[in-house]
């Protein structure tokens, strides 16, 4: 399912560097990622496979939450600051 390659896809960049990891993957890449699952996620038949994809989904986004409670604003906060949830 490319809902699966989509979430893999955000939670294998290293967001936590200025340049996420990798130069092809920008902020604005990731943010378009995320508006994508929220936009196909509800379109999806429900089966075990969309339950784990949404779970999957919901914990890289409390990941992201929780980081930027923990580290506030700085160096590479600014990278977990600049996607929006």
């Amino acid at each position: 399912m490319i809902m699966w390659l989509y979430v893999d896809t955000g939670n294998s960049v290293d967001i936590e560097s200025d340049d996420c990891g990798c130069v092809q993957i920008t902020v604005q890449i990731l943010n378009q990622m995320i508006a994508k699952i929220r936009e196909e996620l509800p379109n999806l038949e429900a089966n075990e496979d969309t339950d784990q994809i949404n779970k999957h989904f919901n914990n890289t986004l409390q990941h992201i939450t929780t980081y930027r409670q923990l580290h506030g604003s700085g160096s590479s906060a600014t990278i977990y600051d600049s996607i929006e949830m």
